[in-house]
């Protein structure tokens, strides 16, 4: 067998294996002739168009093989080609369970004629061959673009890189090297954005980049997982809300939080070189990523993160009066929504207007919020309902439009189940009522009627 380490694509290999019959003792076949082979990559974009065996994906051509044998004497030899496609740590954006082996006919690809799939890859087998004969096959898969928010699924050793800043050259891949290959019940995972309060990171420390990382039920196998940051130094950084800054280069580190309000851990597994981060987490709860960095210039608390102590907690079925005597100051709040409940928020100002920001599980900034609506004298209201079966925090922030602002704000709770019957009662009761009081009247009328017609003299005609 014969190893290749392959650069394209990336962290695979290829094991090339030949096989030849053996004649028997006193046979009158010709013995083994020895032979050589040449095997040598070609350039894939030669072969991009030619037909393919129907997939159900949509197949990319990822690398493209020749084998050819010469011979060394004039006895030919019956030899059998196989070829052993390896990608341990999987192959960037590609989904592993439809990598193939095709082999090229002349006009098209075609099935091999033996071919399967193991854990270590793809394997074929061709027989047959001769020396003086060429064998050309091509490697396909389906590749794509991860995009944020969207769920990706990891069927067995995979890696797929994210486009942070494609201007700035920056990326980020998550790997994940240990994931068993399956074909049914395929764990996915997603990415979304996310701005954390500068207060949950590390001290002096800035977000350069943050991401909730979600799963499915069976989330993928993280053992051994890196979160891989590649990025152009020349090009500069901006923080996460894209404003620019200037770094200490030196202190790029990756830190993980298990919720949007805990702190976030420096990661200690990384290696920073050659333009790029590689941390590997080891175990540590990574439910919320941030690419972290010390600035040249140390910046102070904005008021778009305050300090967990700066919150207030609104309880349901109260309300809370306040002033704000400054157009740069806010005030928070945050809320309990607990499962199947809808949390009605009221609030209206007795002296100066404002606008209020209401973001579920993260406090609300000028440009990160989940609903936003104008203060005034009269009352504005607004909903937030939870389906899911764990409860939940609601974070607001009231902030002014003037140089000073007097609002009330409560909140109420109800669970998405309940239905009133007092409307259905009252209407019972109001239509009882009213029968049963038409009832009595018509009762008095025919007494009355009864008695004029005793007291009446009879008279005879």
């Amino acid at each position: 067998m014969f190893e290749y380490d392959l650069t394209s694509p990336a962290d695979t290999d290829l094991d090339l294996t030949f096989e030849t019959p053996s004649a028997p003792q006193n046979s009158s076949q010709p013995t083994f002739s020895p032979y050589q082979f040449v095997a040598t990559t070609l350039d894939k974009s030669s072969y991009n168009y030619y037909p393919t065996p129907y997939s159900q994906y949509s197949l990319t051509l990822l690398a493209v093989f020749k084998v050819n044998f010469y011979a060394n004497s004039a006895t030919p030899n019956n030899i059998t080609l196989g070829s052993i496609f390896t990608y341990p740590r999987g192959i960037l954006n590609t989904y592993g369970n439809t990598v193939v082996q095709y082999i090229f006919d002349g006009s098209r690809f075609v099935q091999p004629q033996e071919t399967f799939t193991t854990r270590a890859g793809v394997v074929f087998y061709q027989y047959n061959l001769t020396q003086g004969q060429q064998v050309i096959f091509g490697v396909f898969g389906y590749q794509f673009t991860p995009r944020l928010y969207s769920a990706i699924s990891v069927p067995g050793p995979s890696q797929y890189q994210f486009t942070l800043d494609s201007t700035r050259q920056q990326y980020l891949t998550i790997t994940f090297p240990y994931q068993p290959k399956t074909q049914n019940n395929i764990p996915s995972f997603s990415l979304g954005s996310n701005i954390p309060s500068s207060y949950n990171l590390p001290s002096g420390y800035i977000a350069l980049t943050s991401f909730q990382y979600s799963t499915s039920v069976n989330g993928p196998d993280t053992t051994s997982q890196q979160w891989i940051f590649a990025f152009n130094s020349l090009y500069g950084f901006t923080d996460v809300n894209g404003k620019s800054v200037s770094i200490r280069t030196s202190t790029l580190n990756c830190a993980c939080a298990s919720s949007s309000y805990s702190s976030f851990n420096t990661i200690y597994a990384a290696d920073l070189s050659n333009n790029q981060l590689v941390c590997s987490n080891y175990g540590l709860a990574c439910n919320y990523f941030a690419v972290i960095a010390k600035p040249t210039v140390l910046p102070s608390p904005s008021p778009s993160s305050p300090s967990p102590s700066s919150i207030t907690r609104l309880t349901l079925g109260s309300s809370i009066s306040s002033n704000i005597y400054s157009s740069s100051e806010s005030k928070y709040y945050k809320v309990s929504l607990y499962s199947d409940t809808t949390v009605t928020i009221s609030i209206y100002a007795s002296s100066g207007y404002g606008s209020i920001y209401i973001s579920k599980d993260s406090v609300p900034t000028s440009t990160n919020y989940d609903q936003l609506r104008s203060v005034s004298s009269y009352t504005t209201t607004l909903y937030v309902t939870s389906y899911s079966s764990y409860s939940r925090e609601i974070y607001i922030m009231v902030t002014p439009s003037s140089s000073y602002m007097s609002f009330t704000i409560s909140a109420s709770s109800q669970s998405i189940y309940y239905s009133s019957t007092y409307p259905q009662m009252i209407t019972g009761i109001v239509f009882a009522s009213i029968f049963g009081l038409f009832s009595l009247i018509a009762i008095i009328v025919v007494i009355i009627t009864i008695n004029k017609n005793k007291n009446r003299p009879y008279v005879n005609v």
